[in-house]
């Protein structure tokens, strides 16, 4: 199992905040889901912290744990086949 650091950036307008809620959208629901299209498994991740609805990063730290072996060069084209534009992999 590997713990990688990954760092992004979002735009959060269209978001509630970076922790999964039952009853809207998050950065962080939608970041897992790219990361489990890439590595075909479920996938743990951290934030470094939370944010409230519409709120916006520059650089926001993300602990992923994985047992799927992508090399990290490679980890970042393949998130963008999955993530929407208003979510950078920095």
């Amino acid at each position: 199992m590997r713990n990688l650091l990954v760092t992004i950036a979002f735009d959060g307008r269209a978001y509630h905040g970076w922790q999964i809620q039952s009853n809207a959208v998050s950065v962080q629901e939608v970041f897992q889901r790219a990361l489990a299209g890439v590595t075909g498994e479920p996938v743990d991740i951290k934030g470094c912290s939370r944010t409230d609805t519409g709120v916006h990063a520059r650089m926001f730290c993300i602990s992923v744990k994985t047992g799927h072996s992508i090399p990290c060069e490679s980890l970042v084209p393949a998130l963008y086949r999955f993530l929407p534009k208003d979510i950078a992999v920095l």
